[in-house]
């Protein structure tokens, strides 16, 4: 498990706007901790980050409690305890407001082209709303509470909208046709105990009952057949179910702790006629893939071909609820990453209150509890940067600029580092990789003058500068001669005569000044105490005058 740095969302629109730098506004980023040993520093670079959304949401948690949301990818819609409706921008500026229940909102539900929004509630009644007129919303009322809600994609031409209410019915409501433009309620189904959820994508309305998860075809006006839910999995009404459409003919659905991949396809000719013949539809339901979790599901989102799950556990009687997480999985329940989430009160939290909700091919994540509004973002090239330097990666740090596509003084954690290798190079050699270092002195070094002088002279503190020694650059870069001279006279005070003798061979005299050395050499000699000294350098200076 990971912290996760959560920054408001005013911060996270600047910095995607930007493309440069850590993210940035009136607050400062920060990190929480979980408290937990295994979520402290962890070595696995996230793949998604977290802001608040502040803004209006601030304002209406301090009187009211969000019960629900619904998202569209021009704004979302929260639903409260207190019955009301709140249309916000997608940074959690109010739009616009209705009051339309008596009782907490219990589901949302908005149109394709984000005109209406339809709420349901205990109150046994449905309201929608229209977002651009003035004009009252249009209720509906039922003898039973709505438990959810879903209206048509297309709902400004066709006025049509289904619900699940809390004693079994799901309750079809649509226009009349020709001369007569009444409104007919239809009960499609009933039966198998309360409508828990409902999604209406495209041609299909599917739901979930006590039993299973239900489809029913529009233009066709019929069932397809069901799927069950698999035994000993929670009871139906201890977590959400959740739908996630990825195409018109496919969705994921999750349902306490089992997945489901399910495709709706067209039978063959033979089987066609057979459905016709028998009054059935002439499609049927596919489970592709299936898994269950070791955890309980509390919302259901899809990040690029990975599950995004939310998953909050139920309290232990006499303790506090354990802290939520995000987890990435894929479609075979292989772990791709997991969050510790930082909620604020997740300890008086039951799975009942978190939502998770994310619009097909949006990188936005909308986590939702009673008091507020958590956005978790995939994160981008500056997060990577910013995370390996923070981490000290610094070999993947330089692999990431490695190869001239990126340049690290676009990133505000780098654009002051004259030498990003210099870090790798330095963190090499404290941990004592001295073969490493010297195989990547060039690399990392390049032809900067200045880190290839720093470098030199660390290599000599640590005592390793004759591993460096053959590395050194004689041009492209041609380094200050007092730099060749420091090199040599390293050599003759450590009496090194095979090496000395060897560079002062391949060097170009050019490079360095010979007097300067000659004289150091004349000045050793003097200094030493020693015969065998005397010579070591006697012997120095008597083959440099041959070389010569």
């Amino acid at each position: 498990k990971k912290s996760s740095g959560l920054m408001d969302e005013d911060e996270a629109k600047q910095s995607t706007e930007s493309g440069t730098g850590s993210q940035s506004s009136a607050e400062e980023v920060y990190s929480y901790e979980t408290g937990d040993s295994e979520s402290e520093s962890s070595s696995e670079e996230p793949k998604l980050k977290y802001f608040r959304v502040t803004a209006s949401v601030t304002e209406l948690t301090k009187r009211d409690t969000i019960s629900c949301i619904s998202l569209h990818e021009k704004f979302i819609v929260v639903g409260t305890y207190s019955g009301s409706v709140h249309v916000m921008d997608v940074s959690g500026n109010e739009i616009r407001s209705f009051q339309n229940h008596s009782a907490p909102v219990k589901c949302l539900s908005v149109d394709a082209r984000g005109e209406f929004v339809a709420s349901c509630s205990d109150d046994e009644k449905v309201a929608i709303s229209s977002l651009y007129s003035e004009a009252a919303p249009q209720e509906y009322h039922f003898n039973s509470p709505v438990k959810c809600v879903a209206i048509d994609p297309d709902f400004a031409k066709t006025q049509r909208f289904a619900c699940g209410l809390h004693s079994g019915s799901l309750v079809f409501h649509k226009k009349g046709t020709l001369m007569f433009w009444v409104e007919k309620q239809e009960i499609i189904h009933c039966g198998d105990g309360p409508i828990h959820a409902i999604s209406w994508h495209d041609d299909f309305i599917v739901f979930a009952t006590d039993l299973g998860i239900k489809i029913y075809c529009v233009s066709q006006q019929k069932s397809l057949p069901y799927i069950d839910r698999p035994q000993h999995s929670p009871h139906p009404q201890e977590f959400r179910c959740h739908f996630f459409w990825e195409s018109p003919n496919q969705f994921i659905v999750a349902w306490g702790n089992f997945v489901k991949v399910v495709e709706i396809h067209e039978l063959n000719v033979s089987e066609k006629e057979r459905a016709l013949a028998s009054g059935l539809s002439t499609k049927t339901v596919v489970v592709m893939s299936q898994f269950s979790t070791e955890f309980p599901i509390s919302g259901l989102a899809l990040y690029e071909d990975v599950l995004v799950l939310l998953v909050c556990y139920e309290h232990e009687r006499g303790k506090p609820a354990q802290r939520p997480e995000l987890h990435l999985v894929t479609r075979t329940n292989e772990e791709v990453s997991t969050d510790g989430l930082g909620i604020t009160n997740f300890e008086n939290f039951v799975p009942h209150d978190y939502h998770l909700c994310n619009v097909l091919h949006d990188s936005m994540y909308y986590i939702v509890t009673p008091g507020e509004i958590v956005v978790a973002q995939p994160c981008t090239k500056v997060d990577h940067v910013t995370w390996l330097l923070t981490h000290q990666k610094y070999e993947a740090l330089v692999e990431f600029f490695e190869d001239g596509k990126e340049d690290s003084r676009d990133y505000t954690a780098t654009k002051h580092m004259e030498n990003i290798g210099d870090l790798f190079m330095n963190q090499m050699l404290a941990n004592k990789e001295y073969e490493k270092a010297v195989e990547n002195s060039r690399r990392l070094y390049k032809r900067n003058v200045k880190s290839w002088e720093n470098g030199i002279y660390l290599f000599a503190r640590l005592g390793q500068l004759e591993l460096l020694i053959p590395h050194i650059p004689t041009s492209n870069p041609t380094l200050p001669s007092a730099v060749y001279e420091f090199v040599l006279k390293h050599l003759l005070d450590n009496k090194n005569s095979e090496v000395f003798l060897n560079i002062t061979t391949v060097w170009p005299q050019t490079i360095y000044n010979d007097e300067t050395i000659t004289s150091y050499i004349a000045l050793k000699l003097t200094e030493c105490t020693e015969p065998e000294d005397s010579k070591v350098y006697a012997s120095i200076m008597a083959k440099m005058h041959i070389g010569r």
